[in-house]
């Protein structure tokens, strides 16, 4: 069997394409065909998932993501970043992943306000620009 390990998470593949993301505080997983088993830490029975289901889990427990999640979790697959109610913070974290600058979300409070919209990851400045048409924010570069 085919088992991919994320902090304390197991994923065992059974004849499947999913995708496994790391996340801060936890592992989001997303079945697109096939089946996975994901097991915890712990003594809780492992989550079997099929096509279109998806979960997160800190490592305790685990959590169904509601089916609007899946789209957002596969969506790198297709150079897309897609956001559909996500938080400014979830947003520039996972804008983080695809830049070398860092990104600093000055105001808690902004990181909040959710955001719901397609972007190409390609280009992820071009979301940090759009991000003050959508949302009320302000987007200021430094040098470092």
């Amino acid at each position: 069997p085919f088992h991919v390990f994320a902090e304390s998470i197991d994923i065992r593949d059974i004849g499947t394409r999913f995708s496994v993301r790391r996340l801060a505080g936890g592992v989001s997983v997303a079945v697109l065909e096939g089946r996975v088993e994901v097991s915890a830490a712990g003594n809780q029975a492992p989550a079997l998932l099929g096509p279109n289901q998806a979960i997160r889990t800190d490592g305790a427990a685990v959590t169904s993501l509601d089916p609007k999640s899946f789209d957002t979790l596969v969506s790198w697959k297709d150079r897309r970043l897609d956001f559909n109610g996500t938080s400014l913070t979830d947003v520039v974290s996972e804008l983080q992943r695809y830049r070398s600058e860092p990104i600093v979300l000055a105001d808690a409070r902004a990181g909040k306000v959710q955001i719901t919209g397609g972007f190409s990851s390609a280009d992820p400045d071009l979301l940090l620009d759009m991000l003050p048409l959508v949302a009320p924010v302000a987007v200021s570069r430094k040098p470092d």
